[in-house]
């Protein structure tokens, strides 16, 4: 099963109300300023409508995001918000072996896809919902982009590790420091997955007005 709009999902999620709030004055705003619209009426009545509905999407995404992490265990929560949220201690103490962690990780983002398609959001619903909105078009292809580049990578260190094995007769010590190791860089990684979404100048109104009051049940 493909995790990259899981993983984009989980990134947003943080935002969504942000992205809701957007979205209804960038509605506004084309409702109001409509006699602006460089092209004939029909075709702004048809970008207003898909400006309508990408905004219920982002609202029903966001419901079954709240109610997906509802269902999961505290400490799976604990899991999803340290890596998704920057939030919390992500439970890696010394007690916790680097592999084991990364399993509980990885046990809770399936988890977490599996009770989103249950509540009708496949990879295939994100697109539906949100291939034509270029601002999750182009964060789900950055995830997409971060992890292949984590994978190659990973490939690679795996090489390099069976080559040093055999170079010292078959024996390497586990690297238990990669773990450290891949906490410090952590908080780069995130900053350049989350620098392909900025809400503010990727909606079509870019008055830094209104209501940031959520029109929806939280």
């Amino acid at each position: 099963m493909n995790y990259y709009y899981v993983k984009a999902l989980l990134y947003l999620y943080p935002k969504l109300s942000e992205i809701e709030c957007a979205l209804s004055r960038s509605v506004e705003e084309a409702a109001v300023h409509s006699y602006r619209y460089k092209g004939d009426a029909l075709s702004a009545a048809e970008s207003l409508a898909e400006n309508i509905m990408v905004r219920k999407n982002v609202v029903a995404v966001r419901i079954a995001m709240k109610e997906m992490l509802a269902e999961l265990t505290e400490e799976e929560r604990e899991y999803i918000a340290y890596k998704y949220f920057h939030r919390g201690r992500g439970l890696c103490t010394n007690e916790c072996p680097p592999r084991q962690y990364y399993r509980a990780q990885e046990s809770a983002l399936k988890k977490a896809a599996g009770l989103l398609v249950n509540r009708g959001w496949s990879e295939s619903d994100y697109f539906a919902a949100f291939g034509n909105f270029q601002p999750f078009a182009r964060f789900y292809e950055t995830v997409k982009g971060e992890e292949e580049m984590r994978s190659r990578r990973k490939r690679a260190d795996q090489k390099s590790e069976r080559c040093s094995s055999r170079s010292v007769g078959g024996f390497l010590p586990r690297k238990t420091n990669r773990a450290a190791m891949t906490a410090a860089t952590h908080s780069m990684q995130m900053t350049t997955i989350c620098s392909a979404f900025n809400p503010p100048a990727s909606f079509a109104g870019s008055s830094t007005g209104g209501s940031t009051a959520d029109t929806e049940e939280r």
